[in-house]
């Protein structure tokens, strides 16, 4: 039946990923700001986020699900974001540039 193409071979389907996320809450190098992170080891997807909402409003979407940051993760963000002290933005120089004396060309 498979020569004559009335029928197909049967193929085993790979086996569905079962979602392994992991979280964490980490501090950026530069400004020590924190962020939370995820990864999931089945699909490899990994995200980074911050913001003063971003515990309560970002989903980490992997392996066909959108899942919230835990309890746990939100309250460490939460906490840090707290103690965190955004560094003070430098203010531009300004300087001034004469302007050419016309009286003189």
């Amino acid at each position: 039946m498979i020569q004559a193409g009335i029928a197909q071979p049967y193929v085993e389907a790979a086996p569905a990923r079962l979602p392994d996320a992991k979280w964490a809450v980490s501090v950026w190098s530069i400004d020590k700001q924190p962020y939370i992170a995820a990864s999931c080891s089945s699909c490899g997807n990994r995200v980074q986020f911050t913001g003063p909402t971003a515990h309560r409003t970002q989903q980490f979407r992997h392996c066909g699900v959108s899942e919230n940051a835990p309890e746990h993760i939100q309250e460490q963000y939460v906490e840090q974001r707290a103690n965190w002290k955004p560094r003070p933005v430098p203010q531009p120089v300004v300087t001034e540039i004469p302007m050419f004396d016309l009286k003189h060309f």
